[in-house]
């Protein structure tokens, strides 16, 4: 199993670009100090580097990924509404027709209903069983009150839910490899830039103010740290493991948040993280998630808005996100 990527900075990724293009003219504008510290930095790098930083630019955007997959994830949650729905009907249409005998309601799903309302492929084979039950018990519940064409929409929802399940998980199987893709191409333009940074402390190591203007600087302020990036966001766990990690920025400024409360809520429990001085996260969620599952992930800190968004979880598949918060007032 291939080791999952993560990205080798921790800002965000239009500071990073922001930042490679400013070293990349202010590159040029010095190439002879660093073609002679190293032939390699020539013009030849330049062009180069030039390159990866419009790849960077243009490669599709992980924003634009989610939004696909939020917009999937709306349309699966919509379905389960109106599964839980239906299923409230035909429970009290069940015991309207058989009020004196458990044993006949319990075929109906009033026993299993609880595993099956927030899982999207147990409420497949739910429906499906409580078809069957109210094929079975069609003329008590006819008379009870229900039609026909309401039996009939039982069918509908399960067809409807397994074409939007399976849409869902095709896309967010995908995904993590567009993920990747993504991260090693920013990855690229990153470490190149790193590369120039790292000769330029050199080079300018007794020119205080040129050696400052070739520096990376999330948290804002310059500084004096000839390496103040981070080191790469570790694999935190074995290949394998269903990770959720990220960073917390300030919207606007892209800044570190620090001791931001992150919450994940699955099917299984609720699983919470507090953002590092940095602004990272990971989250390892359990093996009991066996199967994918859309879960709720907030993000909360005083003076913050709070951040909500729905995610699918992908059994032993990590993901990556940044969220950037907006400032309460």
């Amino acid at each position: 199993m291939s080791k999952e990527i993560f990205r080798a900075y921790t800002s965000s990724d239009d500071y990073m670009l922001e930042t490679s293009d400013t070293l990349h003219a202010l590159f040029n504008a010095n190439i002879a100090d660093f073609t002679a510290y190293n032939s390699n930095l020539n013009a030849t790098f330049s062009t180069n580097w030039l390159t990866k930083i419009d790849a960077a630019r243009t490669v599709v955007r992980d924003s634009q990924i989610k939004d696909v997959l939020a917009y999937k994830t709306e349309v699966v949650l919509a379905i389960m509404e109106n599964c839980r729905k239906k299923y409230i009907q035909i429970k009290n249409f069940a015991i309207e027709a058989f009020p004196n005998s458990l044993a006949r309601q319990a075929e109906f799903g009033i026993d299993t209903y609880k595993l099956a309302r927030t899982n999207q492929s147990k409420m497949i084979v739910f429906l499906d069983e409580m078809h069957n039950a109210c094929e079975k018990y069609q003329t008590e519940l006819n008379a009870a009150g229900l039609t026909d064409p309401e039996i009939a929409e039982i069918l509908t929802l399960k067809n409807d839910l397994q074409i939007a399940n399976t849409d869902q998980e095709s896309f967010a199987r995908g995904r993590p490899v567009l993920t990747q893709d993504r991260i090693l191409i920013l990855n690229e333009c990153y470490l190149t830039t790193k590369r120039v940074i790292d000769a330029a402390q050199v080079i300018y190591y007794d020119d205080y103010a040129r050696k400052n203007q070739f520096l990376y600087s999330p948290v804002g302020g310059g500084g004096t740290d000839p390496d103040p990036d981070p080191d790469p966001d570790p694999d935190p766990t074995p290949p394998g493991d269903t990770i959720i990690a990220g960073n917390v920025r300030e919207m606007g400024t892209s800044n570190p948040i620090e001791g931001a409360n992150i919450t994940i809520n699955t099917s299984v429990g609720a699983y919470v993280a507090i953002s590092s001085p940095t602004g990272s996260f990971a989250i390892t969620l359990p093996e009991t998630i066996e199967e994918t599952e859309t879960a709720n992930i907030m993000v909360i800190i005083e003076g913050y808005l709070p951040y909500v968004q729905v995610i699918t979880i992908v059994p032993n598949v990590s993901i990556v996100f940044d969220f950037f918060m907006d400032p309460n007032g």
